[in-house]
């Protein structure tokens, strides 16, 4: 059913799974080093009836960090600091590797990436991306 939404009003988004094309094993988008899961009273707050299919499907939402505003232009804003190391560093360049992507639902509708210059658009977004070797600083070999 549609919903209305008022001047600054909050527009609750929720994550489903992060999922890839190139392999079968999804992960839950809090299982990715991200910020804090929102507290019981805001997931209470926003808390999020499934439908039938949803539920066959196996479907788990879950409330995600992002604040999201109606009619308010803002610019980019970090929305936490995340130090990543080690063995979760390396498990994050797979991912980036293999191509997972973050699916978010806002407004029980799904979130798409448009690519302008290939005119299509992609369900959710994705999880990183390898920069040029230009921008890290590294030979094309290190890299």
């Amino acid at each position: 059913s549609p919903e209305e939404y008022g001047q600054g009003e909050a527009v609750p988004a929720f994550a489903e799974l992060v999922e890839s094309k190139k392999t079968q094993l999804p992960f839950e988008f809090y299982d990715l080093p991200t910020c804090p899961e929102p507290s019981d009273k805001i997931k209470k707050r926003f808390r999020r009836r499934k439908n039938l299919g949803s539920r066959l499907m196996g479907h788990d939402l879950k409330l995600s960090p992002y604040n999201i505003a109606t009619k308010q232009s803002k610019g980019c804003t970090p929305l936490c600091m995340v130090e990543i190391g080690g063995k979760k560093l390396r498990w994050m360049r797979k991912l980036v590797d293999r191509q997972y992507r973050i699916h978010l639902t806002l407004d029980q509708l799904p979130v798409l990436m448009r690519s302008k210059e290939l005119n299509y658009a992609v369900r959710g977004y994705p999880v990183g991306f390898k920069a040029p070797p230009s921008y890290t600083g590294l030979k094309e070999d290190e890299f």
